[in-house]
């Protein structure tokens, strides 16, 4: 009823009866890969559901346990060793990083730092990583939308200006800060009725 592993500095020292538990009942449920990694030896358990996030079992992964590691990004990689090196300290972390899937496209991870061991030099931290390539498409695709809609404002004629329910101005084109004579700067976030 549970999955047990052991860090590379318990395979190598006389401290042969430390262990690390997880508990199956809880990982089998959640829809993200729960995992422990070592920064000595790689990963060493991924929850069933890499095979659904990543495309990898985790017996593939068993048998390069550096897979995961080596499929990040190398934009985002310097990001996560330094994520792992503050797990030594006892900083945790939350992060987001793409990475490659078994069948080569690039998904994006939120990856949480749940819990951390250090053992001399080696430090094992268990994680939960999700999929949120969904979010991060959308999140862009609003952003590219937003931008149009700015370059469509300032190329108006006109004073467009936009207001929050409390009418302060969350958003003036161009035209509107010439006519004004003021800088953006200077009237957002400030009452239009004044």
């Amino acid at each position: 009823c549970f999955y047990c592993y052991k860090s590379a500095t318990c395979h190598k020292s006389s401290l042969q009866d430390q262990k690390y538990v997880i508990n199956k009942k809880s990982y089998f449920e959640l829809p993200e890969i729960v995992y422990v990694f070592s920064n000595k030896i790689g990963a060493l358990f991924w929850s069933p559901n890499v095979l659904n996030i990543l495309g990898y079992t985790p017996a593939q992964l068993s048998n390069d346990p550096f897979l995961w590691y080596n499929s990040i990004h190398p934009e985002h990689k310097p990001n996560v060793d330094e994520a792992i090196e503050n797990s030594k300290k006892g900083i945790t972390f939350d992060i987001e990083y793409k990475i490659q899937t078994k069948d080569g496209n690039w998904i994006w991870l939120h990856d949480r730092h749940v819990n951390s061991h250090v053992v001399d030099d080696e430090v094992i931290i268990e994680g939960l990583a999700s999929d949120i390539t969904k979010y991060k498409v959308t999140t862009e695709r609003v952003g590219k939308e937003r931008d149009k809609a700015k370059n469509y404002l300032d190329i108006a004629g006109a004073i467009i200006v936009a207001l929050d329910i409390h009418g302060q101005i969350t958003e003036i084109n161009r035209k509107g800060c010439s006519i004004l004579n003021v800088s953006k700067e200077e009237v957002l976030n400030k009452p239009w009725f004044d």
